[in-house]
């Protein structure tokens, strides 16, 4: 059994290095939870993730609040499934957890379950050298956290050692207008201020054989949190909050097809002219909401190139993709690179950019909650008041498209098979830009 907060397992803080830091995370190990994503960009803290009044609830209850999934996000078929590649088959063995037919983000007891121990720069395997030098010298608020799962763990083959970097990025300096404006007004004149970024980097290997051959499992990593951009400006303890006066985008032209147990059948289905079309920002969630809530995957559209999930070992040790990953937030030389995903609030002022190498992300509104449990004391919550409601929340869970190697859909551009081989490293990033718009400027 996974240990509990109360088992010597305290909070990780990954924030930016500042008295009084503008973003900051609470990481739980236990299933690498990221239990609270705080903003101040007016002197209040607002916290932007659901989650339990009490951390120890993510422990006690499997409700997938802001914990990683694996060793395989969302959906597969359970039972015996069959993969090839590079000359060695296999296969790969789900356990259902969701239905007879359905295996669950890993698994009765996927990544999400288990202790991700913090751990120092010196001790990790799967970062580079100029990687490492990198995180030290520009990111002393990082934080590295490690797993091993053992071949067999949930009917996957291979033994998998993963890693994961979490840390904050400081901001450009703000550029504020006339210097012969008194201070305060020069920065209240500002409409928009970067407040910085989190970036979280995923890394995976498996071991090759003992006899030396290579080894091959599917892996499909990604953080399951659920964001409420105004739930602590909100601090309704009558009503939970919900999401429908949020603005979302998702760069996307088309969602993956489901069956009727929510398993890939590999077509895909254009977003024109339906609820999915989330690529303008003009709408409101609730202007446009689906009836039912959302939990689909949207493959975003053609963009340009990013950094490849699998890397080979042998060009591994040279590579140093975190430098690129912590270049400075300024929109103006970010040039062409735009956003897959934006969510906003003119409630609290708060916009979420995200960017990553993954080509899709999976969109839920919390479908399965219904009201009981409990929400955070900052959202209004309380030891009995009611908890988080469907709707509550927008889920944006960044990974590869559900059993990629048994669709076509792996053929399209920046999308793997998901399979890893004992020759590749798994190389998995998102970045977070975070920005708040003044009161006074928002509409």
């Amino acid at each position: 059994m996974a240990a509990l907060v109360s088992d010597n397992q305290p909070p990780v803080i990954v924030q930016l290095p500042s008295i009084s830091p503008a973003l900051a995370l609470e990481v739980l190990p236990h299933g690498l939870t990221i239990n609270r994503f705080l903003v101040n960009g007016d002197g209040r803290t607002n916290d932007l993730l659901v989650g339990p009044f009490d951390p120890i609830d993510h422990e006690k209850y499997r409700k997938f609040l802001n914990p990683i999934v694996g060793r395989y996000s969302n959906r597969l078929p359970a039972g015996d499934v069959p993969f090839e590649k590079d000359g060695v088959s296999g296969v790969v063995s789900p356990i259902s957890n969701e239905s007879p037919t359905v295996s669950l983000h890993g698994g009765p007891v996927g990544f999400d379950r288990h202790i991700f121990a913090p751990i120092a720069l010196t001790a990790s395997s799967l970062f580079s050298a100029p990687e490492l030098r990198t995180i030290s010298d520009s990111l002393p608020g990082a934080q590295l956290f490690s797993f091993s799962s053992p071949a067999g763990d949930q009917g996957f083959p291979g033994a998998l050692e993963v890693e994961v970097l979490m840390a904050g990025v400081q901001p450009v300096p703000l550029s504020l207008p006339s210097p012969l404006m008194p201070n305060i007004e020069r920065v209240r004149a500002i409409k928009d201020i970067a407040l910085g970024s989190i970036v979280l980097v995923y890394r995976a290997r498996v071991k090759e054989a003992e006899d030396g051959k290579k080894v091959v499992t599917p892996v499909n990593l990604t953080q399951h949190w659920g964001f409420n951009l105004d739930a602590s400006v909100a601090r309704a303890p009558e009503g939970a909050p919900d999401v429908k006066d949020h603005r979302l985008t998702i760069q996307a032209d088309h969602i993956l097809e489901l069956d009727s147990v929510g398993l890939a059948t590999g077509n895909l289905v254009p977003v024109q002219g339906t609820t999915h079309d989330h690529r303008t920002a003009g709408p409101t969630m609730g202007e446009r909401w689906r009836e039912g809530g959302y939990d689909s995957y949207y493959l975003f559209a053609p963009r340009e190139a990013q950094h490849p999930i699998h890397v080979p070992l042998k060009d591994f040790e040279s590579q140093n993709f975190i430098s690129d990953l912590i270049a400075p937030l300024d929109v103006a030389a970010q040039g062409t690179k735009k956003p897959v995903t934006t969510l906003s609030s003119a409630k609290s002022g708060v916009t979420l950019d995200f960017y990553t190498n993954q080509p899709g992300v999976q969109f839920y509104t919390g479908i399965g909650m219904d009201g009981t449990g409990t929400r955070k004391p900052i959202h209004g919550g309380s030891v009995d008041a009611k908890g988080y409601d469907t709707q509550s929340a927008a889920f944006l869970e960044f990974h590869e498209p559900l059993a990629s190697w048994l669709h076509s859909y792996k053929t399209k551009p920046g999308v793997t098979d998901t399979l890893l081989t004992s020759e590749d490293l798994y190389h998995n990033w998102v970045r977070v830009d975070v920005t708040f718009t003044q009161e006074e400027h928002r509409s």
